[in-house]
């Protein structure tokens, strides 16, 4: 983002597009938690990865599922590893503090150093409702693999 700016507009059809979808909320959300509880078995115990915290005293909405890396060569190595397979993935949400509207408030790299080390090694992966296990599987298989190498070339 350039500048700071809302937009709370909303057309006639996405209201009428989002009441039906609010219908569903309940079965949509249900269904995401469910997949973000298969990749959390299918991804843990990889090494250089974290899974989302996850809470019984919480209830997220899950409308994306990340990891976080060892470190952002990982972070790279995974993005690109996935890219070459035809699956995307997002580098996933940066230091707002780096947007170039608060850095001309005087902000810069270094100010927050916790959200930038998370910024620097977030991974968004493929996260939508009719997503199949053999696709969550490819997707682990390639981050497993990748970590996998990843760890055994740096703990020489």
């Amino acid at each position: 983002h350039v500048i700071l700016g809302y937009n709370y507009r909303m057309t006639e059809i996405q209201a009428a597009i989002g009441r039906v979808q609010l219908k569903k909320f309940n079965k949509i959300s249900d269904k995401r938690k469910k997949i973000a509880l298969k990749y959390a078995k299918i991804l843990v115990n990889i090494p250089g990865i974290s899974l989302p915290y996850e809470s019984n005293n919480t209830d997220r909405s899950w409308f994306v599922y990340y990891i976080i890396t060892k470190d952002n060569i990982l972070r790279e190595l995974i993005v690109n590893g996935l890219a070459k397979k035809n699956i995307q993935s997002h580098r996933y949400f940066p230091s707002m503090h780096l947007f170039p509207h608060y850095r001309c408030l005087g902000y810069k790299r270094g100010d927050f150093p916790v959200s930038e080390k998370i910024s620097d090694t977030l991974v968004a992966l493929p996260f939508y409702t009719e997503i199949s296990d053999a696709d969550m599987m490819k997707v682990a298989n390639v981050v497993r693999e990748i970590s996998i190498k990843y760890s055994k070339k740096n703990e020489r």
